[in-house]
């Protein structure tokens, strides 16, 4: 089969690869040049996962070892620290390097590559993906995996009968900027530490700062466009409370545009699969899916290898395998993260201040559900009854939630049982309401 992969995803680029190697003709188109791949930044991951997959040996020495975390509340009044044991500490590694890698073994594996091709739509014809629309013209395949992001414009341009989403409502899209300012030596006592900031300035989003001898590391997040004037005034208060920090930038200096939800319900269809941001693989709380995509890209390409098809009945084995596995994580943290969101920034720092929220639920272990720990929640929780109330929803939600997508349908070729499951996530889906910007 001829199968081309649309942009330079980390998923796409691991589905290539095992298709590759065995045996199919895959082409990966890519507007960008190599040297202009990913963001000039660094990613927390579980490394083995990447290096296994490469068949390489983890350079340990080599990658930067996360620090321990401080979380603060809007009012900054009340951290709550994360401490990693030494043996899992997460390891900091740059995008760039970890696309490198792919690339090596999806060479090694016999995938081509053509780069400075802008990817226009999908060609459909009779509801089946044959290919894609370059700016220079059509190029015709057996399928076409989408791994263009979060706004691809192969998914977006897909027709309605699909049934594949094309939009994202309010809250599900986080718009990021990051860079590694310069911090004057002589200034610094001591190491700065992970700060992360909930509702920073009271605006929906986070921010956090990472000072690490001669660099710091800072990202402005908001579920709001950012305007220019949003991230100096952000910036503004990192410079006020470390005086060695510069407006120098090192690395970086790049925006982003994050999925920060649940998967789409389907991602499939006759001749198209859609991996990683495209179909909204990242975890809601912090937009991260680097192990999601490389998880998702093997899936993948294990269900067209086994199955010899690429016919929707055939893919909805990946679509059903990955929404059982990861769906139910993915929309319960969706839920609670949104219903945070939702609360106004006196509430998040009562939750804080009553360790409601602690360092179990921030460093993604889960509540403590030890019955001492959960009975004094309970009383703390009592002084603010109504924010409370509104947490306890979300996770007993959450959990609902996991059991449903475990319930995800086989296929069915009047597909009424998918869209029958499909009209009852409605039950679990919290929204974002907007909130007027802080001035």
């Amino acid at each position: 089969m001829k199968i081309i992969i649309a942009g330079a995803g980390h998923g796409g680029l691991v589905a290539g690869a095992l298709l590759a190697k065995a045996g199919h003709q895959v082409e990966l188109y890519e507007k960008n040049s190599k040297e202009n791949l990913g963001h000039d930044w660094e990613d927390r991951f579980d490394v083995k996962l990447l290096y296994d997959f490469v068949n390489k040996e983890v350079p340990w020495e080599d990658l930067r070892k996360r620090s321990d975390s401080t979380f603060y509340s809007p009012d900054q009044k009340t951290p709550v620290v994360v401490k990693f044991e030494d043996t899992s500490r997460p390891r900091m590694m740059w995008r760039k390097d970890i696309l490198a890698e792919l690339f090596d073994y999806y060479y090694e594996c016999g995938g081509k590559t053509f780069f400075g091709k802008e990817i226009i739509s999908a060609i459909v014809e009779d509801n089946t993906i044959k290919g894609v629309f370059l700016s220079d013209g059509p190029v015709y395949s057996d399928l076409v995996i989408d791994s263009l992001g979060a706004l691809s414009a192969v998914r977006l341009n897909l027709p309605e009968q699909l049934g594949i989403e094309t939009s994202f409502n309010y809250g599900e899209i986080f718009y990021a900027f990051r860079a590694y300012y310069r911090r004057e030596i002589s200034a610094i006592d001591k190491l700065a530490p992970f700060e992360t900031f909930i509702s920073h300035l009271g605006e929906q989003g986070i921010s956090w700062y990472d000072g690490e001898g001669s660099c710091a590391d800072v990202l402005i997040g908001r579920i709001n466009p950012l305007l220019d004037e949003d991230i100096e005034y952000a910036l503004d208060s990192f410079l006020k409370s470390d005086i060695s920090l510069t407006k120098n930038i090192l690395h970086g200096g790049q925006r982003g545009i994050i999925p920060v939800r649940r998967p789409l319900p389907l991602f499939v269809s006759n001749g198209y699969a859609a991996v990683g941001d495209s179909a909204y693989m990242t975890t809601p709380m912090n937009g991260m899916g680097i192990e999601l995509c490389l998880y998702a890209g093997q899936i993948l390409a294990d269900t067209i290898i086994r199955n010899k098809d690429v016919s929707i009945s055939s893919l909805w084995d990946y679509n059903r395998q990955y929404l059982i596995d990861k769906g139910g994580m993915q929309a319960s943290v969706e839920i609670l993260k949104n219903t945070l969101l939702n609360l106004l920034p006196e509430e998040v720092d009562f939750l804080f201040r009553e360790r409601i929220i602690t360092s179990s639920e921030l460093s993604g272990a889960g509540a403590d559900t030890r019955l001492k720990v959960l009975i004094g929640k309970l009383f703390r929780g009592l002084k603010r009854p109504n924010t409370f109330i509104k947490v306890l929803k979300a996770v007993a939600l959450g959990k609902k939630a996991q059991k449903y997508y475990s319930c995800f349908p086989v296929y069915s070729k009047d597909g009424s049982n998918f869209k029958k499951w499909k009209e009852g996530l409605s039950k679990f889906i919290v929204k974002v309401s907007k909130r007027s910007k802080v001035k």
